[in-house]
């Protein structure tokens, strides 16, 4: 399913809308219609707004779905992209870099450790305070800065029925896969290499890359 909208998550950096990669996504995805979502300060702190990004994005999702086509590409503002965006695979209703599941959750490490397994991931800690019941809905899904997903999954998630779990402070890789999950849509992930929590400085192949904080000439 090829790709409708971009959608990229931002917020305002003295004074100034942060987009350092504005010019790439005009080069390269020239054709799709791009949306612009600034975060608003929270008083709880710039982590707090990090953490709880997929709120931001269901607030602003409210009140402009009707502007938006079928198909999106979620990315965040230091999220840099110099081809054609992937398409959705069409068994799949939201995809990301590295999909993490587990039938159990064990002592939480860090992921470069490399003893690190999927039970391991640190964010299942903040599952239970969700109260989704069943752990078989707990899906973890990174990096937010790359997701692709059908309308249909986050009209779902925007569902009152879920306005508890947006009350929360809960991580957003967590939140709304697992969110997705429990709303019975399908999960997965494709290539994305260059997609993590390392930062570049200066991308040297052709792909989807996360995380470069700075302009690329």
């Amino acid at each position: 399913m090829k790709v409708t909208d971009v959608i990229i998550m931002t917020h305002v950096e003295n004074g100034e809308v942060k987009l350092p990669h504005a010019k790439q996504w005009e080069l390269y995805n020239k054709n799709l219609k791009i949306h612009v979502v600034v975060g608003e300060d929270s008083p709880k702190g710039k982590r707090y707004n990090w953490r709880n990004s997929d709120r931001i994005l269901r607030d602003w999702w409210k009140q402009n779905h009707a502007s938006v086509g079928e198909c999106i590409f979620l990315a965040e503002w230091d999220t840099f992209v110099n081809t054609e965006l992937p398409e959705l695979p069409e068994e799949f209703d939201l995809v990301g870099a590295k999909l993490i599941k587990s039938d159990f959750f064990s002592i939480p490490k860090r992921m470069a450790d490399p003893s690190w397994k999927p039970e391991n991931w640190m964010w299942w800690r903040e599952f239970n305070q969700m109260g989704i019941k069943d752990p078989k809905f707990a899906t973890g899904l990174i990096s937010f800065g790359a997701f692709l997903f059908k309308k249909k999954l986050i009209n779902s998630i925007a569902d009152p029925m879920w306005d508890y779990i947006y009350d929360l402070d809960i991580i957003s890789e967590l939140r709304f896969p697992t969110v997705a999950c429990a709303s019975n849509y399908k999960i997965g992930e494709i290539e994305l290499p260059f997609v993590s929590f390392d930062v570049v400085d200066t991308p040297t192949e052709k792909g989807v890359h996360h995380s470069v904080k700075t302009a690329v000439e």
